[in-house]
Parts: C-alpha cells; structure tokens; sequence
C-alpha cells in the first residue's frame, strides 16, 4: 500500500470517527463493491474493506535482523504450583541481587519444582543454577536444534557444537559415569578457554573426585589463574593431598590466623578456644570474607596445630555471626 492509499484511508477513519457518511471519498474500486445496496450498508462495506486494508495490508514488515527462536524448553521438574508463585515473587524480590536469587531457585529444584519463566530464568552466562535449568541457560544463549541433538555425545570434537550450559550437564554426567574421560576432556580443552571457564570447568571436578585426578590437579599449580590454582587446591584437600600452594610466600591460612584468637579455658582440665577477631574496618572485613571462601580449611587448622574435629570442638560460636557462617 502506498502513501496515497494510506492517507485516503486516515481521511475515511477521521469522517467516521466525526460521526459523517464517507462513501462519496472512497476509492472508485471500493464503491463498486457497495454502490448497489442503501447508504448505511454501504458504509458497513466501506468500513469492512477498510478494517481488512488496515490489518493486512498496513502489517508492518518484521525487520531483516528478527530471527525466529525456538520454543521455551519443558524442563524435567514441574513448574511451581500457582498457588506459591506469590511467595516465590515476594523472596525474589526480597534476594537483593542475581546471586541470592540464584540461592532461591536452588531451594526450590531441591523440593523438586522449578519457577515459573515469568519469575525467574537464569541468565545465558548463569553457570551455578541447578542443572535443571541447563535447557533454559542454552535458549537464552540462543542454542538451536541442531546442538541440542549432540548433547548425549560429548567429545574433543564436538565440544564446540554444545552450549556451555549443556556443556557442562554432559561433563557432569562424563565425570560420574566415566570420570577419566571427562578429566581428558577438561584438560585438553580447558587449556585454551579463559580463566572463568576453566575455572568453572575444573570446579566440576568434584563429581567423581578419586585418586586417579591427584596428577591432573597438582599440574594446575602453575596455572596462570590464582583462582584455578586454589580449586584445585582445594580438591587435593578433598583428597587428603597437601595444598599445592604450600610454601608459596602468600599463605590465606597464615593470613586467616591473624584474624582468630587463640585462647584457653577451664580450671581444672585447660583446653584451646578458638574465636574470631571483630574486624576494626569494612576492608578488613571484607578480606576476612575473601580469606574464607579461598583458605583451605585443612591448611587453616594445621597451622594451628589441630585436627578438624578438634578446631571445630574448640571454635567459639555465637561470638561473631558473620565468621560463624563463613567458617561453616
């Protein structure tokens, strides 16, 4: 339709909507349709022609860079009842940022459903959400048919052709069924991806950790990631390995001390009281809570000489609840 049309057609809505008869200012090819019947019919006429030019004709064109995504994948588990969905509304939004809500949708795949996509999808780069909502991950990342199909066979020369997300469901279920090969795989492809993804790759291997993965693991002592280097750190702590930063000038265990006493208590039978340190700034604090989450607890009560039962015997609860969580 050109513009001669469509400003014929604006002239005939704004005399309708003036309450006039605009049969006499339709296109000559329109009155030939109505020329025949009374004037109030072909006024209907007249406006159904123009209703079917307007929604057909006037559609406007979908732009060449729309592409067509496939359907919202059906996930394994049952979507939240209709009746909770209020509640799960009300503790997303009480969750102040992605991480908290990510803790959120966790609660609610262990008591076996998932939300609703309207209240919450992870994001494309979402790597620590449930494993349920892998397909999701990957349509957000705008996976099509194609990949999805190769899931089941994941090898060194399809690992491109997966999402990261469904990437790493076919590692963990690599690392329970056959935990070498997968290690294969972590290490001849991880070596080229970035830090964050070998990082997320070698955080996987906690599935199936064994004996066998102790000579990939202390390799990853000279990785170029600090990070990398203190996963698997502390995987070889799972494994009961010493920490393969051992002996490195920049121990968190030594640091970590620095910020727990050491006391006694009892009369009669003396005994070790281990308690945390109030931080005196919100730096402090902070690297305090970095210290946490990267010290090996292993390495953190060696240096006090304890076994684990017996730090966690002697460790004084309820003095600060913030060290009480980070400890746990």
């Amino acid at each position: 339709m050109n513009e001669l049309d469509q400003a014929g057609l604006a002239r005939l809505r704004d005399g309708w909507i003036s309450g006039g008869a605009m049969f006499e200012f339709a296109p000559v090819e329109w009155k030939e349709v109505a020329t025949a019947f009374s004037p109030d019919e072909q006024e209907r006429r007249l406006l159904a022609i123009a209703g079917q030019a307007l929604d057909v004709a006037l559609r406007p064109a979908a732009p060449k860079s729309l592409k067509r995504r496939p359907p919202l994948p059906v996930l394994a588990l049952p979507m939240l009842p209709e009746r909770l969905r209020p509640l799960l509304r009300a503790a997303l939004k009480y969750a102040a940022d992605a991480r908290l809500k990510t803790r959120v949708a966790t609660l609610v795949a262990s008591r076996g459903f998932v939300t609703h996509p309207m209240d919450w999808m992870p994001a494309a780069s979402d790597q620590n959400g449930p494993e349920v909502y892998a397909p999701w991950v990957d349509w957000q990342a705008g996976a099509d048919g194609e990949k999805q199909l190769r899931r089941e066979h994941l090898t060194a020369e399809t690992w491109d052709d997966f999402y990261p997300a469904a990437r790493r469901s076919a590692l963990i279920d690599l690392r329970r069924s056959a935990p070498a090969l997968a290690r294969a795989l972590i290490e001849t492809k991880g070596a080229s991806e970035p830090a964050e993804v070998r990082l997320a790759l070698i955080e996987l291997m906690r599935f199936g950790l064994g004996a066998d993965d102790v000579p990939f693991l202390k390799s990853l002592s000279a990785d170029r990631s600090g990070k990398v280097r203190e996963m698997a750190g502390r995987l070889l702590a799972r494994l009961g390995e010493r920490s393969i930063t051992e002996g490195q000038t920049e121990d968190p265990a030594i640091e970590l001390s620095a910020f727990i006493e050491e006391g006694k208590s009892g009369f009669i039978r003396r005994r070790s009281t281990y308690a945390p340190i109030k931080p005196k700034s919100q730096a402090q604090q902070a690297r305090r809570a970095d210290l946490f989450a990267t010290c090996y607890f292993g390495d953190l009560v060696g240096h006090f000489g304890k076994t684990e039962s017996d730090f966690i015997g002697a460790w004084q609860f309820g003095v600060d609840d913030g060290a009480d969580l980070f400890l746990v």
